[in-house]
């Protein structure tokens, strides 16, 4: 998203902490992080990024038929970066994805199917069909606040270490 477009920095995410390709798995077919890894179900498979929930296929660019979801590793809460830089631990029900009952995020769906809201990645602070319908280059992919390689910048970095140790 482009920094123009955001309306409500205090409630858009920007960054957080990501499960990777793996969401797109059920729990059960989920495997354990691999450091040299490239397996789409293996913990932490590209979680430099994440995925807004709500995606449709007119806005969802990816290559890949996975996608990376907030990993609720805190106490079932997500550590999320928003565009004002503050920092906070989320419930992925409070982000906006949606389960299914074999644990796998569900990201492309209708609108309307009430089951995920984009709320808090849609610049605006609102429900905003915004994110299904744009166009694909100007999909959330990549956190604002990341370099071209997508490691974080020092100062998101460090925002999230120390929302990490637990400081505001």
């Amino acid at each position: 998203m482009r920094l123009a477009r955001i309306q409500t920095f205090d409630r858009t995410v920007v960054a957080g902490d990501s499960l990777g390709t793996c969401a797109s798995f059920p729990s059960e077919a989920r495997l354990p992080y691999n450091n040299n890894g490239d397996t789409a179900a293996e913990l932490g498979n590209e979680s430099y990024t994440m995925d807004p929930p709500g995606l449709t296929a007119q806005n969802d660019i990816s290559v890949s038929p996975f996608h990376n979801g907030a990993d609720p590793r805190h106490t079932r809460r997500a550590n999320v970066l928003f565009a004002d830089s503050h920092c906070e631990p989320l419930t992925l029900e409070r982000l906006g994805y949606a389960i299914s009952s074999a644990g796998a995020y569900e990201f492309i769906g209708p609108a309307d199917n009430g089951r995920f809201h984009t709320m808090l990645f849609s610049g605006t602070g609102v429900d905003a069909d915004r994110l299904r319908s744009r166009e694909p280059e100007e999909r959330q992919r990549s956190p604002v606040l990341t370099r071209s390689d997508g490691s974080l910048h020092r100062h998101a970095r460090d925002e999230v270490r120390r929302c990490q140790r637990g400081g505001r």
